[in-house]
């Protein structure tokens, strides 16, 4: 997000949750962060439900996260900190329910907005969670995310029970915001050479009932808020592009191939696919690069960046004739 061009992020309300990335020892390089991503426009935040070690990994940053999660006074210690930062939003604390009542006065007061992240075990205490907060003034300064996690293409048979969900909230919030998540991007790509972005799919299908204003595009940008587990063996090199309804995967299994090399291969089938587009931005930039033997891409941390920050551009401009690639532009890394 952070290479994405100021017109992009100005379309995109991000919703971060705070953990120590990088391992951070302390929690202002996790703020500094996100800060590099958006810089000043406004950004969700919320806290991780991650509990952590006692021992010799425990640092100071996780005595602070412990501290926001205190849900004493309606998680004081939580708006307190988004109070000192003028861009954030804060997102509505719900794992201790008898504080609920306790925040709305707090999120009131701040003046910023809430947004409320509903999980599935949360789904049926929406209306509920709702008319609580009928008492903040301006509905519109409400957002409301059905999240859906993890799914595959059967989300879309889901699509009935979102709508109920969304209609129940409009019916005593009819101002507020409205978003419907999910993350449906493949954990396997042996055999798959693309796959449709079905959270589209799902939104344009609960669009087409509600037939309501604010009602926003979610989209979880092919990663996951919570932790992965599984094994620890690289995965093959893949070099992924973003079109605006579908992913095209690009992968190189074969073992005998220096890892480097099957970068550039796999860069190489991205940018002569039929599909392919120099869009301009820092992600397609970076595929050229690689592509033409510069390394740009040697790791999947790499190409999941570029993945993300392609993808995002593609959303953010969804329906939007594209725009000219500019040749001129400089990426920083």
């Amino acid at each position: 997000m952070e290479e994405l061009v100021p017109a992009d992020k100005d379309s995109i309300l991000p919703y971060i949750t705070l953990r120590p990335w990088l391992a951070a020892r302390h929690i202002e390089p996790v703020i500094a962060k996100v800060e590099a991503a958006v810089g000043h426009r406004p950004v969700i935040i919320d806290l991780t439900n991650e509990r952590f070690d006692q021992g010799e990994r425990r640092r100071a940053v996780h005595d602070v996260l412990d501290e926001l999660r205190d849900p004493t006074n309606g998680y004081r210690n939580f708006y307190d900190f988004i109070g000192e930062h003028e861009n954030f939003v804060p997102s509505l604390q719900l794992n201790a329910p008898a504080e609920i009542d306790a925040q709305v006065p707090i999120v009131a007061a701040l003046g910023r907005g809430v947004a409320v992240r509903l999980t599935e075990p949360m789904f049926r205490f929406s209306t509920s969670i709702a008319q609580r907060l009928v008492h903040i003034e301006d509905h519109s300064t409400i957002h409301f995310i059905v999240d859906f996690e993890r799914q595959t293409a059967e989300l879309l048979a889901r699509a009935a029970g979102a709508i109920g969900i969304v209609e129940g909230i409009r019916r005593i919030l009819p101002d507020s915001f409205v978003s419907v998540s999910a993350s449906t991007f493949p954990a396997n790509f042996v055999n798959i050479t693309q796959q449709a972005i079905f959270e589209r799919q799902f939104y344009d299908e609960v669009v087409r009932h509600i037939r309501h204003r604010n009602v926003i595009y979610s989209d979880r940008a092919s990663v996951r808020v919570e932790r992965q587990s599984g094994g620890s063996g690289a995965p093959a090199p893949r070099i992924d592009n973003a079109l605006p309804t579908d992913w095209h995967f690009f992968r190189v299994g074969d073992d005998d191939v220096d890892r480097d090399a099957a970068y550039q291969m796999a860069a190489l089938r991205a940018v002569r696919s039929p599909g392919w587009a120099n869009l301009g931005v820092w992600g397609t930039s970076e595929i050229i690069k690689t592509a033409n033997g510069d390394g740009a891409i040697i790791s999947a941390q790499r190409s999941t960046a570029v993945r993300i920050n392609i993808h995002l551009h593609q959303q953010a401009n969804f329906g939007k004739p594209p725009a000219l690639p500019d040749s001129e532009t400089d990426w920083s890394d």
